[in-house]
């Protein structure tokens, strides 16, 4: 075994994010078999739920909670008590679910693997225990917000206790973390809770950031002859507010997104659950603060998380999943004592009074309630508008302001064990459309709350949707390990020509299979992805695997790699791709931060090592720019490889760029040298090269490739070294990269 000096890594610096392996325990129930939760082997990692094996059926679940005086829950009604409407026309009910009753059965599922650190002696869950998601919001949190939460959800399990009630706990920011799964002892829950507000989380910036960037908008001067006459606006002003909101959106986006992969992950766990949403600044119109003040409006300028929110309220209401909103700054907490002056008491008449007139231009916000003050009311109100449209949309309560702990948790206690459940066939095929839910009870001072509609979307589109929900948020699909990397080329319009590259190990590709006949012709995989920065989608690539060619690859031990070309400009970005098992419904995603390099002046690029793995497939029909016309999936075929090292006995070849700036004749022919060695010994040396043509005119580079003499090369490490002269230029520009040969160390 060669032990290793050093990692040799060409072209992208690479951060991963996400991930984690994971234990997958199935459980068999009464009914169809369900996957119970899986479980973290390693502390902090994210768990993952897996996907169950189920039975197709078209039938449209509808929980409802009947609640009469006093708002407590109606136990005894029966199918004939309750009236269904579909788009306002009565509509049957298939068959009907009376959830008020007792559980009769006392056995239960088995319990979930312990998580490392806890008692292995949990307790089986209860044959139909009430589920409640503790949901913790961070990015939307402050780091006093987040505390304040942890501790009340704290102090209500420590005094009232978990019998009955099943309970699991999930932190988000920056990735979705199942702290632990669904699960009635206490001391896992507390211990769950504890890891809530681990190092490296994120929150937000708080009252006091947030006041500052009011008054930043607030204080914006702009030339009297720049104020638009018709709307009064000062377009600094404007410009200023739009990039705080639209910082503020993206954020809103981030934990939509993770909170909705959450809960398609939660589909698979039957009955109803109620989900206690922790928040404190997610706001259904994000930065409608700064923008008022810039008297504008988020709807003006485009600013919105309305596609998020309705994707969330769809999948809870798929997954009979309520929302119990709890807005932290509402939270009481006796051991905190927080010190400094809030946002409400700071901008008042008399602090901008003494403002006077600013110099060269003029304040844009009139001063008679304070700017600050009205501003951080609209954020209160946009928080609070956020919770109250979540809650009723998925037929759960919201109490305001009154955030108690103490009454929230009964009321959901007290929901969670009555309730019914209505099911509706639709007739005719899938329309993809919104269908309105209406369900009525005969009686007098009687609320019922149910979900307000469904979407029938049809298989393809459930797919695409939870491919799309993997790419939001991978960290909550790991069915299928997913390994992304990036590999810096030549030039392209916008910047760099990229190859992106999604391998899947031999292990991951008979999972994704297992069970699954090779001549299937239902059970394929598909691969989506793309690259994106903070504002756009810059690159997007999608393919279909037939099981027969995953199979045969499997059985050899073989990877899987796909390759696009992507043209991407200089700086950061984030890969995201997402791998689904058509029939199984296996899923696994992974994300990618990369940072692709400039090229300025005359540019020499590192040195990547092409190596090819026998038996590996490559797919590349999305690399034409790079590679020519390809079709379909190939063997034996060289791709790059991060870490330079070869395999006793593998052809491979050292490839770089050298990319003039402008028109290549203001240099006349280049002449480039080339040679390996064994410490200063050279082992092979090439021919020297002399370059009078044009380089690609695609790229605008030389693209030089250097073969490795397998025979030649004997277990050890090798320079690589490479000069460039350039005519006029007092000293030849020299690059080394170090190759190994041999294999890898165990990880």
């Amino acid at each position: 075994m060669l032990a290793s000096r050093r990692q040799a890594v060409s072209g992208i610096i690479r951060k991963e994010r996400g991930g984690g392996t994971l234990e997958r325990r199935a459980l068999v129930t009464a009914g169809p078999v369900l996957a119970a939760l899986a479980t973290l082997t390693a502390a902090g990692q994210p768990a993952r739920i897996p996907t169950p094996e189920h039975v197709e059926a078209r039938v449209v679940l509808i929980d409802t909670i009947v609640t009469g005086e006093g708002g407590r829950p109606v136990p005894g009604l029966t199918k004939d008590h309750f009236t269904l409407r579909i788009d306002g026309k009565n509509a049957a009910i298939a068959a009907f679910e009376d959830h008020c009753r007792a559980a009769t059965s006392s056995e239960g599922p088995a319990p979930a693997a312990p998580i490392e650190g806890e008692s292995a002696d949990a307790a089986p869950l209860p044959a139909d225990p009430h589920r409640t998601i503790l949901y913790f919001d961070l990015p939307h949190l402050s780091s006093h917000g987040a505390a304040r939460s942890v501790r009340a959800a704290r102090r209500h399990i420590e005094a009232a206790g978990t019998e009955g009630n099943a309970y699991m706990v999930v932190a988000y920011g920056p990735d979705v973390r199942i702290l632990t799964n669904f699960t009635t002892d206490r001391g896992r829950i507390l211990a769950a809770l504890a890891r809530v507000t681990q190092p490296g989380v994120l929150y937000d910036d708080g009252p006091v950031a947030r006041s500052e960037k009011i008054q930043e908008v607030t204080h914006e001067t702009c030339l009297p002859m720049l104020i638009d006459s018709f709307t009064k606006q000062c377009p600094p002003q404007v410009s200023k507010a739009r990039d705080f909101a639209r910082d503020e959106e993206l954020v809103a986006r981030g934990s939509l997104d993770a909170l909705r992969a959450t809960l398609v992950a939660l589909e698979s766990i039957p009955g109803r659950k109620a989900l206690l949403f922790f928040t404190e600044t997610l706001r259904d119109e994000p930065g409608v603060y700064y923008l008022a003040i810039a008297k504008t409006t988020p709807g003006r300028e485009q600013i919105s998380i309305a596609p998020e929110l309705k994707a969330v309220v769809e999948e809870a209401n798929a997954g009979s999943i309520s929302f119990y909103p709890v807005h932290a700054a509402g939270l009481d907490d006796e051991s905190e004592t927080e010190v400094g002056r809030t946002v409400t008491s700071i901008g008042t008449n008399a602090e901008m009074s003494d403002l006077g007139d600013m110099p060269g231009g003029t304040p844009q916000q009139e001063a008679d309630v304070g700017p600050i003050a009205a501003a951080q009311r609209s954020a209160d109100e946009a928080a609070l508008g956020f919770n109250v449209s979540i809650a009723a949309e998925t037929g759960g309560r919201h109490l305001g302001r009154t955030n108690d702990l103490s009454l929230i948790f009964p009321i959901v206690r007290e929901e969670s064990p009555c309730y019914y459940v209505l099911s509706h066939a639709p007739a005719g095929a899938e329309d993809g459309k919104r269908h309105a839910i209406a369900v009525g009870v005969d009686g007098r001072k009687i609320a019922v709350r149910s979900r307000p509609f469904y979407v029938d979307y049809g298989p393809d589109e459930k797919d695409e949707r939870r491919l799309k929900t993997a790419l939001a948020a991978p960290g909550a699909f790991q069915d299928i390990g997913v390994k992304l990397e990036a590999f810096a080329l030549g030039r392209s319009k916008p910047g760099r020509e990229v190859l992106v590259e999604a391998s899947i190990s031999p292990g991951d590709l008979a999972r994704a299979i297992a069970g699954i006949p090779p001549d299937d012709g239902i059970a394929i995989l598909r691969l989506v992805g793309h690259v994106t920065d903070k504002q756009r989608e810059l690159c997007s690539f999608n393919a279909d695997f037939s099981t027969a060619e995953i199979a045969a690859a499997a059985a050899r031990g073989a990877s899987l790699h796909y390759e696009a070309a992507c043209s991407l400009p200089p700086g950061p970005s984030e890969i995201s791709a997402a791998l689904l098992e058509r029939k199984s419904g296996s899923l696994g995603a992974a994300r990618r931060e990369i940072g692709v390099p400039a090229i300025s002046g005359f540019h020499v690029s590192e040195a990547q090592l092409w190596a090819s793995s026998t038996g590996d497939l490559v797919y590349r029909d999305q690399a034409r720019e790079i590679f020519g016309a390809t079709k379909g999936i190939a063997r034996n075929v060289a791709t790059p490889r991060v870490e330079r090292r070869l395999r006793p006995g593998e052809r491979g070849s050292l490839l770089f760029f050298i990319c003039p700036p402008g028109n290549r004749r203001e240099y006349g022919p280049l002449v480039v040298t080339r040679a390996l060695l064994a410490g200063e010994t050279a082992v092979a040396t090439f021919a020297p090269l002399q370059l009078a043509d044009p380089p690609d005119p695609a790229s605008g580079c030389w693209q030089i490739s250097s073969d490795l003499p397998p025979k030649v090369l004997g277990e050890g490490f090798y320079t690589f070294r490479y000069e460039v002269t350039v005519p006029g230029s007092v000293e030849p520009i020299s690059k080394s990269a170090d190759l190994a040969v041999g294999e890898a160390p165990p990880p």
